[in-house]
């Protein structure tokens, strides 16, 4: 991106990226709540909660990797980037 897309557009030639994500629809097999949360069973979805398939893929464990902090500011907070909801007011 950095070395030929500049390059490129500024020879007025067009490019294309692609992102392939492997089995992007898998988010719905994530149990996103905390340890000891039990908010996805507050909601009531029409067709239930997904499990994920009884296949090893499924039962890899993963090194967790902790969330940036700034994940855990409000969305106003001063300093935040402004997004198109806090544009609005």
């Amino acid at each position: 991106m950095r070395n030929h897309a500049p390059r490129l557009a500024k020879e007025g030639k067009p490019w294309f990226l692609a992102v392939n994500l492997v089995n992007p629809h898998d988010v719905m097999f994530v149990n996103t709540d905390a340890v000891g949360s039990n908010l996805q069973d507050a909601i009531k979805p029409m067709l239930g909660h997904a499990h994920p398939p009884e296949d090893a893929l499924y039962q890899q464990k993963w090194d967790s990797v902790p969330l940036a902090a700034s994940c855990h500011q409000a969305h106003d907070e001063p300093g935040r980037p402004r997004t198109a909801c806090s544009m609005r007011r």
